[in-house]
C-alpha cells in the first residue's frame, strides 16, 4: 500500500512540540515576526523589505518593538506588493519603484536565510519526522513538501535511508522520493553577474533577480552538510556570479512556477506520486481554497478510491470538506489533530 505524504508549515512547526516557538519554523503570519525576532530583518541588507513590511502592517521601523508587531498573510503582503507596484509609466519610459524592487529581490535571500538558520540548528534525533520515516516503509512512501527547509531530508538520511528530488524512478531501494513544490533552500540558480551587475552591494546583486530568469548553468543542489555554512549575503556577492536560491516566494496566485525549469520536473513527478497512491496524508497543510494550482493538482491527478487522512489541527474538518468536493476519494480520517498524534498512531 502506496502512501504519499502532502507536507505543509504546520509540519516542520510541529516537528518537536517541546522547543519553544522561536525555535521552530515559523507558520505563515510569523515569517517577518521570526525574521525581526532573530536579528535577521533588523539588517541593513533587508532594509527595503522591513520597510514595505511595516508600510503594510501600518507601523513605522523606528517603532516595532517586538515581532509580533510584524504578524500579517505574507501571501496577501507579496502579492500585493509584486502586482500593485511594479513600475511606474511615465512618458513612455519606465520608472522602476527601487524600494519595492530591492524588496521583492530580497525576499529570495531572507526565505534562503530564514529557513537555512533553523535547518543548521536542526538535531533529528527523535522529532516527529525522524519517528514518523522510521516508522513507515520508504519503500512504499512518496513525499510532496511545500516547505523551503530540509528538516525532512535531514530526518531521512539521519534514519540511514536516502531521498531523491527529480527521479520519477520509484523503485529504488532504500530511496523516498521527495518532490519540493515551492523549492528549497539547499536549491540555487546560478546568474550571470554581467547580464545584472548594477555594482557591487547586496542590494545592487540581487535587485533584478525577482524580474529576470537568466541563467548559466541547471540548478545547482548544495550538501546538506555543507549549505549551513553558506550564509545569504556569499550567495550573492561571494563569488563572481551571483546565486539566487531556487525558491517560489509566497506570491499567492502570483507565484512564477516558470521561473526555473526543474519545477516543472517536480511538479510532473508529483502528478506521478498522486496517481500510484493508495492513501495521502495530509500534515500541516491548509490546501488553502486561493491555492489553485495546488487544487487542480489534487482534483485531476489524484488516484480514485485514495484515503485521505487530515492532520492540520483545527483545520483539519474545513480542508476535508473542500477535497471531498474535488476528489473521488473512498474515506477521510481527521481523527488525528497535530503530527505527534498521528505519529504515536503509526
Amino acid at each position: 500500500m502506496t502512501k504519499c505524504l502532502l507536507l505543509g508549515a504546520g509540519a516542520s512547526f510541529g516537528h518537536d512540540e517541546k522547543l519553544p516557538y522561536e525555535q521552530r519554523p515559523p507558520l505563515g503570519h510569523r515569517l517577518f515576526s521570526a525574521g525581526w525576532e532573530s536579528g535577521l530583518l533588523k539588517r541593513e541588507d533587508f532594509a527595503s523589505l522591513l520597510y514595505q513590511v511595516c508600510e503594510y502592517v501600518g507601523e513605522v521601523p523606528d517603532d516595532i518593538e517586538s515581532g509580533d508587531m510584524l504578524e500579517c498573510d505574507a501571501e496577501m503582503f507579496l502579492r500585493d506588493l509584486h502586482e500593485n507596484h511594479p513600475t511606474q509609466q511615465d512618458n513612455n519610459s519606465v520608472n522602476i519603484n527601487t524600494s519595492v524592487q530591492e524588496s521583492l529581490g530580497t525576499c529570495y535571500y531572507y526565505f534562503f536565510e530564514l529557513f537555512r538558520r533553523y535547518s543548521a540548528e536542526f538535531s533529528p534525533a527523535r522529532d516527529n519526522y525522524t519517528k514518523m520515516i522510521e516508522k513507515l516503509d520508504a519503500s512504499d512512501l512518496h513525499i510532496l513538501s511545500l516547505n523551503y527547509d530540509t528538516l525532512l531530508e535531514q530526518s531521512i538520511t539521519f534514519s540511514g535511508i536516502d531521498y531523491s528530488y527529480f527521479s520519477s524512478n520509484f523503485s529504488k531501494r532504500n530511496t523516498i522520493p521527495v518532490s519540493k513544490l515551492h523549492g528549497s533552500i539547499n536549491w540555487v540558480n546560478k546568474f550571470p553577474a554581467e547580464a545584472i551587475y548594477l555594482g557591487d552591494s547586496f542590494a545592487d546583486r540581487i535587485k533584478m533577480i525577482h524580474s529576470n530568469s537568466m541563467r548559466l548553468s541547471g540548478l545547482k543542489i548544495l550538501d546538506l552538510e555543507k549549505y549551513s555554512d553558506i550564509n545569504y549575503h556569499e550567495l550573492a556577492c561571494g563569488t563572481r556570479d551571483t546565486y539566487e536560491p531556487a525558491l517560489i516566494p509566497p506570491f499567492d496566485s502570483a507565484k512564477d512556477y516558470g521561473k526555473v525549469d526543474e519545477y516543472k520536473v517536480v511538479w510532473e513527478i508529483s502528478k506521478k506520486m498522486l496517481g500510484c497512491s493508495d492513501e495521502l496524508v495530509i500534515l500541516g497543510c491548509g490546501v488553502k481554497e486561493n491555492d489553485s494550482r495546488l487544487l487542480t493538482l489534487l482534483s485531476n491527478d489524484l488516484c480514485d478510491d485514495t484515503d485521505i487522512t487530515v492532520v492540520s489541527g483545527r483545520q483539519s474538518e474545513e480542508i476535508a470538506n473542500r477535497l471531498s468536493k474535488l476528489t473521488d476519494a473512498s474515506s477521510f480520517n481527521t481523527d488525528y489533530r497535530y503530527f505527534g498524534d498521528y505519529v504515536e498512531a503509526l
